[in-house]
């Protein structure tokens, strides 16, 4: 759990250093992967990052990779979904999924939004696709 707490809040950091730094002029074609407008809303998925891994107890992962999905309203007063990070991680299959992580010091469950997929070839893996809310306890479409 060490070891998904701090990748999330290298992310985190990441991130909110990312949002002090741009402004309106600033060009996006290199974080922005996708955006797709809704009739109240506006979802804006960014471009996957690979962050460094290094386990400090229990599962050592083999891979891992995360992207930004904002989900901001067009209006004050829509109601829309939370924004969220979606995270994949892998790992040898003899270790335990992941249940919680712990962001800016709450502690989350896990949300699995695709089933786990196991693959083997001379090890056997596991990749678990999870995502975590963002920001954890601010309302709606307000970031940065």
């Amino acid at each position: 759990m060490k070891l998904l707490r701090s990748l999330s809040l290298i992310s985190i950091s990441l991130l909110v250093i990312g949002c002090t730094t741009l402004d309106s002029n600033s060009d996006f074609e290199d974080v922005v992967k996708s955006t797709k407008e809704r009739s109240s809303y506006v979802e804006l998925q960014a471009k996957s990052i690979q962050p460094d891994t290094q386990a400090l107890i229990g599962t050592n992962l083999v891979k891992a990779e995360l992207f930004y999905l904002a989900v901001m309203p067009k209006s004050h007063s829509a109601s829309v979904r939370d924004s969220k990070i979606r995270m994949s991680v892998s790992y040898f299959k003899s270790y335990d999924s992941f249940k919680s992580a712990n962001l800016l010091g709450n502690d989350i469950e896990l949300v699995d939004y695709r089933p786990t997929a196991e693959s083997c070839t001379e090890h056997c893996t596991v990749t678990q696709w999870f995502e975590i809310p963002y920001p954890p306890h601010e309302p709606t479409g307000r970031y940065c």
